[in-house]
């Protein structure tokens, strides 16, 4: 917004920039998921989240996944972040520190993994 407060000034964000945003974004939501699975269920020890986005295969023209993370995390690595401080915690930096699989640069530049498989027991413990 203009100092008068009359109109907005519209700037475009660099490459690099909505690379750092979408970034921030995707590992923010699988964090957020990560949160939601262990307080959903109170008797789950592992969680197990992949984050993907659908491309186009040039070659094909089939809309295929790419799989941009996949991260296995322990209810007790889960325990260990300060929520209490949570202002302070990169979602980004707190998933790395996790089992994590990604190949991605510090701009944010993405290529596909192979992601954790689904680990499932459905035996009644």
């Amino acid at each position: 917004m203009y100092q008068r407060g009359i109109g907005v000034s519209v700037n475009e964000l660099s490459d690099t920039a909505l690379r750092k945003l979408y970034m921030a974004h995707v590992h923010g939501m699988g964090f957020r998921l990560i949160g939601e699975g262990f307080a959903c269920a109170p008797s789950v020890e592992t969680v197990v989240l992949s984050g993907f986005t659908q491309m186009t295969n040039a070659a094909t023209g089939r809309v295929e996944d790419k799989y941009l993370y996949s991260v296995k995390v322990k209810r007790e690595a889960w325990r260990a972040i300060q929520f209490g401080n949570l202002g302070q915690v990169d979602p980004v930096e707190a998933l790395a520190a996790l089992e994590l699989r990604r190949d991605m640069t510090k701009t944010g530049i993405f290529r596909a993994i192979e992601p954790w498989p689904a680990e499932f027991d459905p035996s009644p413990a």
